[in-house]
């Protein structure tokens, strides 16, 4: 599995590739533009199967950061069954941004801090890994 984790605290980036490894590579961005980047570019050879993504973060932040990264995936005929699995892990817990992030476009939301069991079930349930 490649993943991409996308969040502007370093403690948060250190945990969640400290966890991913475990499956597979994984990449940084400190912010949404770097993360549009780094999936753009990541399109071209082996795209991410995973995006782990922070709502809050300078710049753009992940919202807009997703449905950039979904507008990139249609242009680039990518079907839904085989578009990145993005889940939100964020401090943000307001059932109106639960619910706006699944609107842009992700599969799943976790709020930190992040608990290992449920974010293990989550890869699980998207099919990402088996437990």
């Amino acid at each position: 599995m490649k993943s991409l984790i996308v969040d502007d605290v370093l403690l948060i980036r250190k945990v969640l590739v400290r966890i991913l490894n475990e499956y597979g590579t994984c990449d940084i961005a400190e912010n949404g533009d770097i993360a549009i980047t780094k999936f753009e570019k990541a399109l071209d050879t082996k795209p991410y199967n995973l995006i782990c993504m922070d709502i809050m973060m300078p710049n753009t932040d992940g919202l807009k950061a997703v449905e950039v990264i979904r507008l990139l995936e249609k242009e680039n005929h990518i079907h839904n069954s085989d578009r990145v699995k993005i889940i939100m892990i964020t401090t943000v817990s307001d059932i109106d941004t639960v619910k706006s992030s699944f609107n842009f476009g992700c599969d799943g939301y976790i709020v930190k801090p992040l608990d290992l069991v449920v974010f293990r079930k989550k890869l699980e349930k998207l099919s990402l890994i088996s437990i």
